[in-house]
């Protein structure tokens, strides 16, 4: 069927809506880990779908966790 839009979702929310034939679209991210997936709907078609999701890497791995913050000791009074 005819493609009606895609969406393109960074890290679970939905950062654009492609209607133009191209469906191109320049991400800028920050450093980090990152998840972008699409979900596309047909024309005369009243569902959704969606495509498997990548993980992708901006300056580190794309399979990077931050470090938790080490606490620090609290004095007792």
């Amino acid at each position: 069927g005819s493609v009606e839009w895609v969406k393109i979702f960074v890290d679970g929310a939905e950062k654009d809506k492609l209607i133009n034939k191209q469906y191109k679209k320049t991400l800028f991210l920050e450093t980090g880990a990152h998840t972008i997936g699409a979900r596309v709907k047909f024309k005369n078609d009243d569902k959704e779908y969606g495509a498997n999701e990548i993980k992708i890497g901006v300056k580190v791995a794309w399979d990077y966790v931050p470090p938790m913050p080490t606490p620090s000791p609290t004095p007792t009074p």
